[in-house]
C-alpha cells in the first residue's frame, strides 16, 4: 500500500497527542521520526531527558530499549516481507537451518531430570 499524499494536519495531531502524553505524565519523553519512501517527513521531540533538573530531551540522546526490541524486530520483519524478501508461510529453517527438525518437551521427571521430546506436529 502506498500513501499518495502526506497530510500535515495528521502530523500536527500527532504532535498534540505526544505533548498531551508529557503533560498528563503518561511518559517522560517522546522522540518520533517518520520516514516515507526513504525520506524523513516528520521528526519531533517532547518531554525531558531529566525532568527534575528541567533538561529537555535532545535528538542525540541515547535511550535504553528494554522490551522494545521485540516490536522493532517485528517491524523490520514486516518491512522485509513487504519488500518480498520472505513469505510469512516460509518455514523458519529456510533462513535458520538450526531450527530444522525441532522437538518440544513432552515430559520431564523432576526426580531424575529425564526428559522426553517429541517432534512438532505442523498443521
Amino acid at each position: 500500500m502506498k500513501i499518495k499524499q502526506l497530510n500535515p494536519t495528521g502530523f500536527k495531531k500527532l504532535s498534540t497527542e505526544f505533548q498531551t502524553y508529557i503533560e498528563d505524565n503518561i511518559t517522560g519523553s517522546v522522540l518520533c521520526a517518520i520516514y516515507h519512501q526513504g525520506k524523513l517527513v516528520y521528526c519531533n521531540k517532547f518531554g525531558w531527558n531529566d525532568k527534575e533538573n528541567q533538561i529537555p530531551i535532545a535528538l542525540g540522546d541515547i535511550f535504553r530499549m528494554y522490551s522494545m526490541t521485540k516490536p522493532i524486530t517485528c517491524l523490520a520483519a514486516l518491512i522485509l516481507h513487504e519488500q518480498g524478501k520472505f513469505n510469512l508461510d516460509d518455514p523458519l529453517e529456510k533462513y535458520l537451518p538450526e531450527f530444522k527438525n525441532l522437538k518440544v518437551l513432552k515430559s520431564y521427571d523432576d526426580q531424575t531430570g529425564e526428559t522426553e521430546l517429541e517432534e512438532i506436529q505442523y498443521a
